[in-house]
């Protein structure tokens, strides 16, 4: 038997710095459940609107900053993170990262050169409703190596 991913993250936003701050350690001790599960990735559902805030820009830049700090113990636990994008719906209670084009730019900014693997788990359900956003139109031909297709 072989784990496709450990789901789910414990959401980056919060609404002080120690409750994101507790947030991103619950991520790491994740991070190293995965590693003794030789998880195939970590799954990213990563939060929505702080409570008390409409802020959606500021919701993501709490997210992108747990991400970013996460990375370098990701790659040293041999676990990639998946980002995983939630219709927009979810977006103050459940996932600010909404579409398959947002997972793949944020994935390009916090992650270049591909040095952490940081990658996209996509589950149809969550995109495919999407009708600006089809899977096929967003992804582009040198994407392939940040796709994750967790099963089960």
């Amino acid at each position: 038997m072989s784990v496709s991913g450990l789901c789910r993250s414990t959401y980056y936003t919060a609404p002080t710095l120690a409750e994101r701050k507790l947030a991103i350690d619950d991520n790491r001790r994740a991070l190293d459940d995965a590693a003794v599960l030789n998880a195939a990735c970590y799954m990213q559902v990563v939060g929505g609107l702080p409570q008390g805030t409409k802020d959606l820009y500021e919701a993501r830049e709490q997210v992108k900053q747990g991400i970013r700090q996460l990375l370098p113990h990701s790659k040293d636990v041999g676990v990639p993170i998946a980002l995983e994008p939630l219709h927009p719906m979810t977006a103050a209670d459940r996932s600010c990262l909404c579409t398959l084009r947002q997972a793949l730019d944020w994935c390009d900014e916090l992650d270049p050169d591909g040095e952490f693997g940081l990658g996209v788990a996509v589950d149809v359900y969550h995109v495919c409703g999407i009708r600006s956003s089809p899977v096929r139109s967003c992804v582009p031909e040198n994407a392939s190596s940040r796709f994750m297709f967790p099963t089960g």
